[in-house]
């Protein structure tokens, strides 16, 4: 595979492909360097085509240009103005869509980095899922977890795509983190920061 096993069951995570638990289970296996079953690898490697693998474009159809219909020379001002009401239809709908993405935007301004979980509850041994945008700048995203006190219990660099997201797993509970509590996770870009919280049960 061209990335790590770790890498790609971190991408199965994310898109919600194969069995959660046994991928969860496998991930914990390659973090801790445990051995791992073929029977795994050939699970993970199959899930890795179906899911993974970019799938290569249809080519498109072409299709033969429209025959014209001849007409009397009596319907042509009547084809005229139902083209013209036709045309007139479609300006009044772009109007009514772009009034109401304005109505429902409001005055709400996109943020320039911002970071999501896929839950606000954890508890030890438990695998995060954490996400986000970023237009602040290009380069990874440097993201870490925190305990109440501020200290760094697990860092790493996610790197942003081509749209402009991020994302990557954790694994919540190893050497160094304390008991239950108020945990932060934290998304650095540039000089803009972003925070969010979730309760963890040790």
């Amino acid at each position: 595979m061209a990335n790590t096993l770790a890498d790609t069951i971190r991408a199965l995570l994310l898109k919600g492909a194969g069995d959660r638990r046994l991928l969860e289970q496998i991930l914990r296996a390659a973090a801790r360097h445990e051995a791992i079953s073929r029977n795994e690898r050939e699970y993970v490697e199959q899930l890795r085509r179906e899911h993974l693998d970019p799938v290569p474009a249809r080519p498109k159809a072409v299709q033969a240009p429209p025959v014209q219909q001849l007409m009397p020379p009596e319907e042509l001002p009547r084809k005229r103005r139902s083209r013209k009401k036709y045309v007139i239809l479609a300006a009044v709908a772009v109007a009514v869509l772009a009034s109401g993405a304005y109505i429902a935007l409001g005055n709400t301004t996109l943020q320039p980095l911002s970071i999501t979980l896929d839950s606000s509850l954890y508890a030890r041994g438990d695998i995060i899922a954490i996400s986000g945008d970023s237009t602040a700048d290009t380069g990874p995203v440097n993201v870490y977890i925190s305990d109440a006190s501020g200290r760094i219990l697990w860092s790493e660099e996610a790197t942003l795509e081509p749209d402009g997201s991020f994302s990557t797993l954790a694994l919540l509970g190893g050497a160094g983190w304390g008991g239950s509590g108020t945990y932060a996770v934290v998304a650095a870009h540039g000089d803009i920061v972003q925070s969010t919280e979730f309760e963890f049960r040790g």
